[in-house]
């Protein structure tokens, strides 16, 4: 996916949402006028008239974005440190998240696939986390039970890693991944994750470089990442998702 198709999407979805309003609003204001309830069409009229002005102004917006964003091609990733990655949510599936670089291509997706139950744990949610440009596919399970709270991350068969929380504060969450220990900071807009006190990724909102304005709003959430070890972004992206978990 390319930020153009993001965009496109994205005004697809508000298009469609305004058309059901408008269709709504027809067989509503056809009943009130059968029952005679003339007096409440200037109330439903005004209410309804907000919510399709919200509906158009953001099917403009996106669709003013998709004209105005570029894309270069052909990509490759080279994974160079440090790295970016603009984090945006796709309304049209639940919790779907896209994982863009500057350039305007999507590098990762993240999907919510299920719930379920195993044995004494209840895996309340399973995403997967998939590259777009290699075959890289893997599996993120947060799983919790009466003794602890951990997250597995396999690819096929394989588990690639185990996160269990050790501690929760506001501003602070630590785990422990193997022999390795993650910190979680946060501190106003800004997030920090830290692998044995060394930094490996910051989530943060409101600066992007000039540059990046053309294909991506300025209050994009952008995830710096400080790593090329598969393991250790694999990692990364699962904290990030118990963060977007936890703000609900």
């Amino acid at each position: 996916m390319n930020i153009r198709e993001y965009y496109d999407e994205m005004s697809a979805v508000y298009l469609q949402q305004l058309i059901w309003i408008c269709l709504f609003l027809s067989v509503f204001l056809t009943v009130l006028s059968a029952i005679g309830r003339l007096f409440y069409m200037i109330w439903v009229l005004l209410a309804v008239f907000v919510i399709v002005l919200y509906f158009l102004s953001r099917y403009l917006y996106y669709h003013y974005r998709k004209n105005q964003s570029s894309y270069k091609m052909p990509y490759k990733s080279d994974y160079k440190e440090p790295h970016s990655f603009m984090v945006m949510a796709m309304p049209s599936e639940e919790d779907r998240i896209q994982l863009f670089m500057s350039n305007g291509i999507s590098e990762w997706s993240i999907h919510r696939v299920q719930s379920k139950q195993k044995n004494n744990a209840v895996k309340s949610d399973i995403y997967t986390i998939s590259n777009q440009n290699r075959p890289i596919q893997a599996e993120a399970a947060f799983c919790s039970n009466a003794a602890s709270n951990y997250a597995v991350v396999q690819t096929g068969q394989k588990e690639l890693a185990r996160i269990e929380l050790q501690s929760m504060e506001k501003s602070k969450s630590c785990f422990f991944c193997g022999k390795d220990e993650f910190t979680v900071m946060r501190s106003g807009k800004s997030t920090r994750i830290y692998k044995n006190s060394i930094e490996l990724a910051c989530y943060e909102k409101g600066w992007m470089p000039f540059s990046w304005q053309q294909n991506f709003s300025p209050n994009t959430p952008i995830l710096h990442v400080n790593t090329s070890q598969l393991k250790d972004l694999l990692v990364i992206f699962t904290l990030l998702i118990g963060k977007l978990k936890q703000e609900g």
